[in-house]
């Protein structure tokens, strides 16, 4: 009977994979799948640095120009300031002797001295003014034999007149002064004025006021003067 029988296999039962065996495939398949996109992560981190460290260089960049900048501003103001202060320095330096010069005339003339040397002093203080004057670029407005120009003259009194030309300078009442062509105070003069109208034979208008007013404008302080004549 023993023989008879068939001699059976004891098969083992299959392990299933547990999980602590699953668990470094899982992991090596994470690291295979994630490499490239923590290269690519890793490259922009990198460039996002260097690119604010850039930033960071040009933002100091702008701080040390805009620092110099307000110090050559400041420098410039103080130049400024100082040129406006001492400008005129060396032409109050020259003035000092005709101040001097008029103290000791005025003391002078306190102790009674002759009048005549007084004024022989007052004229020569006179020259050296006008002479320092001329050196700065100071001259005198022309009046004599001109006609009346706008931009140079102030018409202060007006003189009915057939004997000369209409709007000529009859007196000059103030003088006037230029500063390089520029004028610093107009002459104020007397004009004339005719008494009969254009057609009447009189002396012809003086012929340079015409051209002279369309090359230069009017002094400031002659503009409402001249307005009003136009209207009038």
């Amino acid at each position: 009977m023993g023989k008879g029988k068939k001699r059976r296999t004891k098969v083992e039962p299959q392990q299933k994979p547990t999980s602590a065996d699953a668990q470094p495939v899982v992991e090596e398949t994470k690291a295979a799948d994630s490499s490239p996109a923590e290269a690519l992560d890793e490259k922009a981190l990198v460039a996002l640095q260097e690119r604010a460290a850039e930033r960071d260089r040009f933002l100091e960049l702008l701080k040390r120009e805009r620092a110099d900048l307000l110090n050559y501003q400041k420098r410039v103001r103080r130049e400024q300031e100082e040129l406006r202060k001492f400008a005129l320095q060396e032409f109050l330096t020259e003035m000092l002797p005709i101040l001097d010069d008029l103290e000791r005339a005025l003391s002078a003339a306190q102790e009674g001295h002759d009048v005549e040397v007084l004024l022989q002093g007052v004229e020569m203080l006179q020259g050296k003014l006008e002479k320092l004057l001329q050196q700065a670029g100071v001259k005198e407005i022309e009046t004599s034999g001109r006609c009346f120009d706008p931009s140079y003259h102030e018409a202060v009194v007006q003189e009915e007149t057939d004997a000369r030309p209409d709007l000529a300078i009859l007196e000059e009442l103030q003088k006037g002064y230029l500063l390089h062509e520029r004028v610093l105070r107009p002459a104020r003069v007397k004009v004339s004025r005719r008494k009969q109208p254009e057609e009447a034979q009189t002396p012809a208008a003086c012929q340079d006021r015409a051209a002279s007013s369309e090359q230069r404008e009017p002094h400031p302080s002659i503009k409402p003067q001249l307005e009003e004549e136009e209207k009038s």
